[in-house]
This record gives C-alpha cells, structure tokens and sequence, in this order.
C-alpha cells in the first residue's frame, strides 16, 4: 500500500478539484455547454432597428414589415447539431400574418432552412419558438416572404453543447468557456458566489 504524505494528498485533492470544477486535467479540455443571446448582426436589408434583436428578452424588436427583409444573426458559438435555439417573437398589432424563412449557416456564406420553416406567425403577443438545428450552426438569417409585420425581440440558446474547437489530446477549444454555476454571465473562481 502507498501512503502520500501531507503534500502529494494536497495536490492530488488539487487535481481533483480543478477535474471536477473545470473539467480540465493535463492537455485534455472536456466538451463545454454554453448558453448566450445572439451576440452581432452580421447583415440586414429593409430592416427597422436590427440591434434590436441583440441580447436578452426585453419586448423591444426589430421590425421586418415588407416582403423580403432581411436579417443575419451569429451566435459567435457554433451550436451543435440537435442544439435548440428560442425565437421571442410576434405579429405586430393589425398587421398580416407574417410568414418568415429561418436559415441556418456554420460558416456564414451557405445557408439551408431549418426544420419547420417557413413558419407563419398570427399571435401579437410575444411568445417563444424553439428550433432544433439538424446541423452545426453559428448564423441564422430570418426573412419575410409577405408583407406581414414580423417583431423579433430575441435568439437565445441555453445549455447547448459549443464546438469550435477540438477535444482531446493538445486540443484548443476557442472562443470564451468557463463554468458559470449561478447563470450571471461571471466567471466564478474559488470564494466567489
């Protein structure tokens, strides 16, 4: 039987925090989960306050009222294929049913519709629409096809796993992971709540 002493214990319990908090030990970077909000327009045409669409929930959207307006969104994560994504939108108040097409893209130059698309929306109060991706994404484009008045107020995913990196042996995984155990937005280090 091997005893550790005081120190080799010490730093085996290290090793062992550091495994369980950020799943890293050695070279080895374990599959993270990410959640965020659509983070960049990357374009958009005929669109009133596209911004609108950025970050959380609020109620204030950008407005596509005319046939073929246009709006492409990026993550800045790659969402893994069966990842679901929520759409906050509505009709606006008096306005046509709008009917909208939600295309997916990993690289931002190719895009393919999602599954359920188009979609026609005929509430004028917020509600939520989740997506499943058939496919890695990072960019999504919403266009209307009618003159229908299409309020977006948000994208958002939650607990999806991220790609962009590979994992495993000298791996990198990109772009900012972190465990964010009470869902601020902050990276947690010990102490901290």
């Amino acid at each position: 039987m091997k005893f550790l002493t005081r120190i080799q214990f010490h730093a085996k319990l290290l090793q062992l925090t550091l495994i369980t908090l950020w799943g890293i030990t050695g070279n080895i970077a374990y599959a993270q989960t990410c959640m965020g909000n659509t983070d960049a327009v990357v374009s958009q045409t005929g669109v009133t306050n596209p911004n609108n669409v950025l970050g959380t929930p609020n109620d204030v959207a950008a407005e596509l009222y005319q046939t073929s307006d246009i709006i492409t969104i990026d993550f800045t994560d790659v969402l893994s294929s069966e990842s679901i994504f929520v759409v906050r939108w509505r009709k606006n108040s008096g306005a046509t049913n709008p009917m909208v097409t939600v295309s997916r893209s990993s690289g931002g130059v190719s895009f393919t519709q999602v599954t359920g698309s188009p979609f026609t929306l005929s509430g004028t109060t917020y509600a939520n629409q989740n997506i499943t991706l058939s496919e890695a994404s990072r960019y999504l484009s919403f266009q209307t096809t009618n003159f229908g008045d299409l309020d977006i107020d948000a994208i958002s995913y939650t607990n999806v796993a991220c790609s962009g990196g590979r994992v495993g042996r000298g791996s990198v995984v990109s772009g900012t992971v972190f465990r964010d155990y009470n869902a601020n937005g902050i990276k947690q280090t010990f102490g901290s709540a």
